[in-house]
């Protein structure tokens, strides 16, 4: 008997979170921005969420339950970029990180990321409370890799520049002088 109820509540979940999926429908709002870092506390959510403006722009497009269009700052599939998105909230079931699923354009969780064991997530929680869970985004951040480059040009020969891609955004260049420069050094050398 215990157990044919909690099938039954199950198949009801399911049926709701397909139900809810069908009227997700309003493409041009599920367009995810790459961006460099999540919020990491509820006031830095809050003014990602204003400029984000999910309900201002559900409502132009004419989405279906527009005021169900809600900020979202989540890891992708792969866990190698985080996106912000306007998306339908979600209940994240399990202990897994949340995602922003590309292809099927929805907020899910992320299966191959339970952070329950080792990163720390509640066993349940809303999908646009994802910043609580700050590990998550780590499997982004860690991910990122340092790239050092040497260009030359013309006008210039730029040496070491560097992007480096961890949780502060930096940015170095090192410019050594025009080209015409290091030609009359070394005339002068000789």
């Amino acid at each position: 008997m215990r157990l044919s109820r909690s099938v039954t509540l199950f198949v009801a979940f399911v049926l709701l979170q397909i139900h809810r999926n069908e009227t997700e429908n309003c493409p041009e709002v599920l367009i995810p921005k790459a961006v460099w870092m999540c919020p990491t506390s509820s006031e830095e959510y809050d003014r990602a969420d204003r400029k984000k403006e999910c309900l201002q722009t559900a409502s132009k497009l004419n989405c279906s339950a527009p005021d169900k269009f809600k900020y979202h700052c989540v890891i992708n599939s792969f866990q190698n970029e985080t996106f912000e998105v306007c998306a339908h909230e979600k209940i994240i079931f399990g202990g897994y990180c949340t995602e922003y699923n590309e292809v099927g354009g929805l907020i899910q969780a992320q299966r191959t990321s339970k952070c329950s064991d080792s990163l720390n997530c509640a066993k349940i929680y809303r999908s646009t409370k994802s910043y609580n869970y700050q590990d998550c985004y780590n499997l982004v951040y860690n991910n990122r890799t340092t790239t050092s480059t040497t260009v030359q040009t013309d006008m210039y020969i730029a040496k070491s520049i560097t992007k480096t891609h961890s949780n502060s955004d930096a940015l170095k260049m090192d410019i050594f002088g025009s080209s015409r420069d290091i030609v009359r050094s070394k005339t002068n050398q000789q």
